[in-house]
């Protein structure tokens, strides 16, 4: 079910059988009731803000489903959720169904630290530069959370961000410790991006997976002998959860010099690339 709510567009915290979905400023909580559940769950949620939904796994009765519409909470059937997700929760929410329009994320660039003096004063020292453009590398933003669930231990859980650079599909973390601005004055050249935000989803949810991935270890006693086994646990897929934060430009001097050439990473100062001519 988290996953139908993703490919909504929604972003999805999880929790037993309880799940809070939120998209576009609008939220809903569903939970997965068993029978004999619904009045303590009806009781639990009555002042709960977010848009309700009980899915209960019997077949429920019109009773029952009355006693739920008193409290403002909606009983779906399991055979409809997908449908019904899909189609009535959308006008429910007033939340559009044209998904870029809905999922349209901001558009911004990290400001840039270092200036032309800065970088002509590092190609100096470095390449001999003689040559210098600043170019913006567009990035699809995630925040992520991973959680693993490890018998016997407490959950692992893992968030942050995630930046998947749309040029080479490669991904990196990143701390969003930086100023970021619609526009800069500096002369630049802005890369269009190679892959779509999609495909740059599914990067970040493998990312967010590996990032929760941990090895685990555990010790028994067998014939007299203890045995201490060791294997990588990885996170379930409904234990990923990614939200797109938008298309951020990351803003790189190249630096081209008699001794080779060098890109460096305008807002921390950092050579991410180094090419030196042979001689």
């Amino acid at each position: 079910m988290a996953q139908i709510f993703r490919s909504q567009g929604f972003s999805v915290e999880l929790e037993k059988n309880r799940i809070r979905a939120q998209k576009a400023g609008k939220s809903v909580f569903v939970a997965i009731i068993s029978e004999g559940e619904l009045d303590t769950f009806l009781g639990e949620v009555t002042k709960e803000p977010w848009f309700k939904i009980a899915i209960p796994t019997y077949e429920f009765s019109g009773k029952e489903q009355k006693a739920a519409l008193d409290r403002k909470v909606l009983l779906w059937g399991l055979d409809e959720v997908e449908d019904r997700i899909k189609g009535e929760l959308f006008e429910v929410l007033d939340l559009p169904h044209d998904m870029e329009e809905a999922e349209k994320a901001k558009e911004v660039i990290v400001r840039p630290v270092l200036t032309k003096d800065d970088i002509r004063e590092i190609g100096k020292k470095t390449v001999r530069g003689f040559n210098f453009m600043l170019q913006l590398v567009p990035h699809f933003v995630y925040e992520f959370e991973s959680v693993l669930h490890v018998h016997g231990e407490e959950d692992r859980v893992v968030d942050g961000c995630i930046a998947v650079n749309a040029l080479t599909s490669q991904w990196e973390t990143w701390e969003m410790d930086f100023e970021t601005v619609e526009a800069i004055d500096t002369t630049h050249e802005t890369l269009e991006p190679k892959i779509d935000e999609e495909s740059a989803s599914e990067i970040a949810r493998e990312a967010a997976r590996e990032l929760g991935t941990k090895e685990v270890e555990s010790v028994h006693e067998a014939d007299h002998a203890t045995i201490v086994e060791r294997r990588i646990e990885s996170p379930e897929e409904e234990d990923v959860s990614t939200k797109h934060a938008g298309l951020v430009y990351l803003p790189v001097w190249c630096v081209e010099g008699t001794l080779g050439a060098i890109i460096v990473n305008s807002n921390t100062g950092k050579i991410v690339r180094e090419d030196y001519y042979e001689t």
